[in-house]
């Protein structure tokens, strides 16, 4: 899709490529069904994306690639790395699954000004770190990452734009709360 899309109840599976390909202005794309495709489940990595109520399974590649990203009630599971926002753009992942992913579950734009905020979602079972390069990480479950067999406990950082909070789950967030 070139320019902007509002896609509801998609229900996609079995795609030689990408499940879904934007590249424009914004994507809004509400409960929906992507499985099974050979590369991104949601490939979006110049556009504003908005994500809801929405399954993204079995990608060959990440399971959401997004320039800014706001998801919500939105399960991820068995990607290279479910979830990737590409710039420091205001971006909101909340109550969201992001599992079993052969690499990160949530990895965030490296550069300073980052605002990616990730709040009351479950991240588990991801073979890397849970996460890596967030702003704030706030009532999320944050478990079986990168090895670890418990849950991450971690609780460190203020909102000073220092990104220096680290565990054996988490790389590189600016502040983590429980």
């Amino acid at each position: 899709v070139k320019g902007s899309a509002t896609i509801d109840n998609l229900s996609l599976s079995n795609s030689v490529s990408d499940g879904l390909d934007v590249r424009g202005a914004t994507l809004v794309l509400t409960n929906s069904s992507i499985d099974n495709t050979t590369a991104y489940g949601v490939y979006a990595a110049e556009t504003d994306a908005e994500i809801s109520n929405t399954s993204i399974t079995n990608t060959g590649s990440m399971g959401v690639r997004a320039k800014s990203l706001n998801m919500s009630y939105t399960t991820v599971t068995d990607a290279t790395v479910g979830v990737r926002v590409e710039t420091t753009a205001a971006s909101v992942i909340d109550s969201c699954v992001i599992a079993d992913n052969s690499s990160y579950g949530v990895y965030g734009a490296t550069s300073t000004g980052m605002t990616l905020d990730l709040t009351h979602n479950n991240i588990l079972g991801n073979s890397d770190r849970g996460v890596r390069h967030a702003r704030e990480v706030s009532g999320n479950y944050i478990a079986e990452n990168n090895g670890e067999i418990t849950a991450d406990d971690t609780a460190s950082g203020s909102l000073d734009g220092v990104y220096d909070t680290t565990s054996a789950q988490i790389y590189g967030a600016d502040a983590v709360s429980s």
